[in-house]
């Protein structure tokens, strides 16, 4: 979506757009700027939150032991995938918690 945004800008970004303040009609502004701000930076955001979900959801909370914490002596080395099952299907984390504050979110 955001490259067909940014072709959309570079085919129309000098186009005089209406803008809105207060949902009142405010100065035009040009397309690049109105696309840019309308929808480009909401899209930059939302990519950036969701790889950070994304991050926290491929750390297993199994294994994670007492308060004192533990580490995994059998985890395979960072990146490779932890593989873990659960009704016969595998887990592919990428690691465990290593605080078990972490998993329960008391940390």
């Amino acid at each position: 979506m955001l490259d067909a945004a940014k072709g959309w800008a570079e085919r129309h970004g000098e186009v005089s757009m209406p803008s809105y303040t207060h949902r009142q009609v405010a100065i035009p502004v040009l397309g690049r700027l109105w696309i840019e701000g309308a929808l480009c930076l909401g899209l930059r955001r939302d990519r950036a939150l969701l790889l950070a979900v994304r991050e926290e959801l491929a750390r297993s909370p199994l294994g994670a032991g007492a308060i004192g914490g533990t580490l995994d002596r059998a985890a395979p080395p960072p990146g490779q995938p932890l593989m873990t099952v659960w009704g016969g299907a595998p887990l592919d984390y990428l690691g465990t918690e290593l605080y078990s504050a972490d998993v329960d979110g008391d940390g």
